[in-house]
């Protein structure tokens, strides 16, 4: 896909893949067991804070994922007088949140007849996926800066999409 769109291809090391998913993935999260296990009281501290801050540093990688490919922005247009490419790569991450966060919900409420919370949470869940990984394991292996930028929208998409909707589905109970 990137080949047809950019017109350059990232060749990936699937050693090297597999070892920056160990360090970014696999590691943080034996080491979070061990700490719940082992000092429950320090984590449960820590956890009031750890919320606020995913959302900054989330912000600050796609932040600077998003400044550092400033340029392109005003770049030559994927469709003529129409799209540049981050424009294009904005549009194909909103639409395609806003799908996983509609069948999140229609699916489980209308198919499996789920009640309501049930179909809310699968919604949230399925429409938020963790974009900045993508971002953190481009980085890792040394891959394009360009390559950065589709996790980087999609990371600020579904976080909007996603605070918006669990904002309007509050409001709406609220009533």
């Amino acid at each position: 896909v990137m080949l047809n769109i950019v017109g350059s291809a990232v060749p990936v090391s699937g050693m090297a893949l597999c070892a920056a998913c160990a360090k970014v993935v696999l590691a943080p999260v034996a080491g979070g067991v061990m700490l719940n296990e082992y000092l429950p009281r320090l984590c449960k501290w820590v956890s009031r804070w750890t919320p606020f801050a995913s959302v900054v540093l989330v912000s600050l990688i796609c932040g600077g994922v998003v400044a550092n490919n400033a340029s392109m922005w005003m770049g030559n247009p994927v469709v003529p007088g129409v799209l540049s490419l981050p424009a294009l790569i904005l549009l194909t991450v909103i639409v395609t949140h806003s799908l996983g966060f509609a069948a999140g919900y229609l699916v489980p409420k209308h198919v499996f007849k789920f009640p309501e919370r049930t179909a809310r949470t699968i919604s949230i869940e399925t429409g938020m996926q963790n974009s900045a990984l993508a971002v953190v394991l481009a980085k890792s292996i040394g891959a394009d800066p360009i390559s950065y930028l589709p996790g980087a929208l999609s990371a600020t998409a579904h976080s909007c999409l996603g605070s918006g909707l669990a904002a309007f589905w509050r409001v709406l109970d609220s009533r």
